[in-house]
């Protein structure tokens, strides 16, 4: 199979989802209508599978569309997957795989993809093309050679900001197989922290006697609804050969609302807060746009930073200010002021954005911080609305070389100069962009940020980002008039953990549990020796195990104590008759009769009906087990030949609700729900450290706060998460001792 270049227009979602599946044999090159169902109901190329799934939290959508097809013929058929998007589709991934090897779509500028596109098609490769169908429309398209009895599977991932029209939210699927589909499923899962009012459900294209046939739940905070009709459900009628599969699936739901100033949902000591009353005006809005426009944005990122703003600014209204500030190696503020958006402010904008060219060094820190004192100093002045929100948007694409080029000062210094005061949100552009950096900047600051792909459409993309994030912070500006934080008690000190929940085993090895609803969190060491095999994660009820084996350093100096780390992760699903092997040099992957061996030099991806795998080259990969668990397995290279340390693997647990609760091991019997009482909280003599008591299982142990490692993001440096250090490998919080944990073999369970 050759390689897919599709085109994939990156925008923002509606919340309206089109989709059309059409299935169709090289030879005809036409959609084969109802009428040629019922003449040949044997089909050649039948759709034997086909999953749409969706998770909706707090209003937002993460959907995935898998289409399974065979050729049940004797010679070699072209099947061709057809789709109709909104304009405003996000698609973030699309997806083939044909003999168990997954090919990823490629992102393309519109120019380019066309070009690209009808190459390959004149050298006989598998493409795809987004093309303009209609005025709100656009038809995504691929086709694929199969040959005879083989299967292919295309897979769609799309997200979604639902909307609220007419008091509720909606989101509608067009169904339209045009054919029986053995396997064929809808299953959409919603959560809302602050309760779901009603949940509702329409599918015109089914009969009132099987309306039945959807299930839906409803809970307090959860919904679900779940659509999977059986071979003989989808007919028409019991001798017919036409299928009831088309039309629209619509789910409709609302959040639950009162006349009050909505409800704030606390975790780790964040808060987010929903609201939606009546009659709310307009916040107005002070942005101060920091623009990269250093030499190595020159070309296209710079032309369509250039086209973003100019979109912004015909979208600002009246009331609200804004400053635009360039940098290179140095930095000054156009037309050194914070200025109004009047109609004639904003025309004389744009034609300074028009002429922003792209040379020199970067230097982020110092335009970052005349950006916060232009802030200040507007604010102190009074020339800014009393109640409006503040915010930096810095657009860069690289490392910043000049000046203060540390990351982690200018972290600090960006962080101390705004003092909690405004909101920083990052765009980093290209494919080398240090997001790493830009992300902990934007969090640290109460933002967030994004990755803007140099082929993608840019434009759009940060206009999407610009009213959500207006949006947010009119939410946050709102809520912070009407609650007020009670103060800790001062012997009582609260410490800031992760916002998500999260198990993980990394270095030497260090483990890290989430405690009280993933308020806190504790860690500990778990001192082994070489050759050892430790059990992680053992269901016995799914069958599941996660083993790793321990590898030590090349050399102990001045009899120090041996350091270990993973070398060698073994995960295996006996019922899924999966199993995954991952070391430091390859990942091999055993699924019933079939054997596969991915090296970590290469960037691949590999989707099965059971579980799916993707690796990022030399960083890490994801591990997908059916709807069981997910994980991250992060690759840790010291410097070649080194004389004392190896490379080494950290694993960590992203999702694990579907285990039963009889999941156990070293980190598996920290999936349930854990809680501690800390107390006693006073600084260690001579350090800059706390030490507690913490009741824990019927146990008082001392600890000691501290600081493990999250290194998904940044394999190199990770990321700070506090933690309470439990001694002595675990003892007393976990069950057992270390030792108990010991198994034989690498898929080993735990009770084996």
């Amino acid at each position: 199979m050759k390689t897919i270049l599709p085109y994939l227009f990156l925008i923002s979602i509606p919340a309206l989802i089109s989709s059309d599946y059409i299935i169709m044999e090289s030879h005809q090159h036409k959609k084969r209508s109802i009428e040629e169902h019922a003449k040949n109901p044997e089909r050649e190329l039948e759709i034997y599978g086909m999953k749409i799934e969706s998770k909706v939290t707090s209003r937002f959508a993460h959907n995935v569309v898998i289409s399974r097809v065979v050729n049940r013929a004797n010679e070699s058929k072209e099947a061709f997957f057809e789709m109709e998007l909104p304009k405003t589709a996000f698609i973030t991934n699309f997806s083939m795989t044909l003999d168990g090897v997954t090919y990823m779509g490629a992102v393309k500028e519109k120019q380019v993809a066309q070009q690209q596109y009808q190459q390959a098609v004149s050298r006989g490769q598998s493409a795809g093309l987004v093309k303009a169908s209609g005025r709100k429309m656009e038809k995504f398209k691929v086709s694929v050679n199969i040959g005879p009895t083989k299967k292919v599977t295309f897979e769609l991932t799309y997200e979604e900001l639902l909307k609220r029209n007419l008091g509720k939210y909606a989101m509608q699927i067009r169904v339209k197989p045009k054919q029986f589909v053995k396997h064929f499923q809808i299953d959409v899962h919603i959560f809302e922290p602050h309760g779901i009012a009603f949940l509702n459900v329409d599918a015109k294209f089914l009969t009132n006697n099987l309306t039945s046939i959807v299930k839906k739940t409803l809970t307090e905070t959860r919904g679900h609804v779940f659509f999977k009709p059986t071979l003989e459900q989808q007919r028409k009628c019991p001798d017919c050969h036409e299928t009831i599969l088309d039309g629209d699936f619509i789910i409709e739901y609302d959040v639950n609302r009162d006349l009050s100033a909505g409800s704030v949902q606390i975790i780790n000591g964040y808060f987010v807060h929903h609201f939606a009353p009546a009659n709310l005006p307009i916040m107005p809005k002070n942005v101060i746009f920091v623009i990269d426009h250093s030499g190595s944005m020159s070309g296209t990122k710079m032309s369509q930073t250039n086209e973003a703003l100019l979109k912004i600014l015909d979208d600002m209204g009246t009331e609200d200010h804004f400053a635009i500030i360039p940098f290179d190696s140095s930095s000054e503020i156009w037309k050194n002021a914070i200025h109004q958006a009047t109609p004639s402010t904003r025309t004389e904008a744009k034609m300074f954005v028009q002429n922003i060219r792209a040379r020199g060094g970067t230097n982020i820190n110092d335009p970052m911080l005349k950006a916060v004192s232009l802030l200040n100093k507007a604010h102190q002045d009074k020339l800014l609305p009393e109640r409006s929100v503040s915010m930096i948007i810095l657009l860069t694409d690289g490392d910043p070389n000049e000046g203060v080029s540390n990351p982690t000062t200018i972290q600090q210094n960006v962080k101390s100069a705004i003092n909690g005061r405004y909101n920083v949100y990052c765009l980093g552009f290209g494919f080398d962009v240090k997001y790493s950096f830009l992300e902990k900047m934007a969090l640290e600051n109460n933002g967030v940020a994004r990755r803007i792909y140099e082929d993608s459409d840019a434009p759009l993309q940060l206009q999407r980002l610009e009213g959500q994030v207006v949006t947010c912070l009119k939410q946050f500006e709102a809520s912070n008039k009407k609650i007020r934080t009670p103060k800790a008690h001062h012997s009582r000190p609260r410490y800031k953990s992760r916002v998500h929940a999260f198990t993980s085993v990394d270095s030497d090895p260090h483990f890290i549990a989430s405690i009280n609803d993933h308020s806190d969190a504790i860690c500990f060491n778990v001192d082994g020796k070489p050759g050892a095999i430790l059990n992680l994660v053992t269901d016995p009820y799914k069958g599941f195990v996660v083993n790793g084996q321990l590898i030590g350093v090349k050399e102990v100096k001045d009899n120090k104590k041996m350091k270990t780390y993973f070398g060698k992760l073994g995960i295996a699903n006996n019922k899924m008759d999966v199993k995954v092997e991952i070391s430091t040099e390859i990942i091999a992957i055993n699924h019933g009769d079939d054997e596969i061996t991915f090296p970590w030099s290469e960037t691949v991806s590999l989707t099965k009906e059971s579980f799916s795998i993707s690796i990022v080259k030399e960083r890490n990969l994801t591990l997908t087990m059916g709807d069981d668990a997910k994980f991250v397995i992060v690759l840790h290279h010291v410097r070649k030949n080194h004389t004392v340390h190896r490379d080494f693997l950290g694993f960590y647990t992203l999702d694990s609700h579907n285990l039963s609760n009889v999941t156990h091991g070293l980190l598996g019997q920290f999936y349930n729900e854990v809680n501690a009482v800390i107390r006693n909280i006073s600084p260690r003599l001579h350090q800059d450290k706390l030490r507690a008591t913490m009741i824990v299982k019927g146990h008082k142990l001392r600890v000691t706060r501290v600081s493990e490692k999250d290194y998904r993001l940044d394999s190199n440096r990770g990321i700070n998460i506090p933690c309470w250090f439990v001694h002595s490998s675990g003892k007393g919080f976990i069950d057992g001792i270390a030792t108990d944990y010991v198994v034989s073999s690498l898929f080993n369970s735990l009770h084996s």
